[in-house]
C-alpha cells in the first residue's frame, strides 16, 4: 500500500510539473476533463512518465486514461510487469 501511495505522489508531482499545475489541487480522482487536458497535454504527461519510470505506455490510447487514478494504475501495472520479467 505504501508503494502505491508513493507511486501516486510521484505521478501527481510529474503531472503538476509537466503541466505547470498547482500540485496541492491534484487528486487521483480528478478526470482529464476536469483538469482541462487535451491530447497534447496527455502526450506530454505520458512521455514524462515513461522517462521517469522507464515504462512504455504507448500501447494504451489516451482515451483509456481519463483520470489520474487510471494513470496511476496503468503505471503500477507496467512496473509490476517489468519486475516479473527480471
Amino acid at each position: 500500500m505504501a508503494e502505491t501511495a508513493e507511486l501516486e505522489a510521484e505521478i501527481l508531482d510529474t503531472v503538476a510539473s509537466v503541466l505547470n499545475l498547482d500540485r496541492s489541487r491534484l487528486t487521483p480522482e480528478l478526470t482529464t476533463e476536469q483538469l482541462g487536458l487535451d491530447s497534447l497535454d496527455l502526450m506530454k504527461v505520458t512521455f514524462a512518465i515513461e522517462r521517469r519510470f522507464a515504462v512504455n505506455l504507448s500501447s494504451y490510447g489516451f482515451q483509456e486514461v481519463n483520470s489520474l487514478q487510471k494513470l496511476v494504475h496503468l503505471v503500477a501495472g507496467r512496473l509490476a510487469d517489468k519486475k516479473r520479467q527480471v
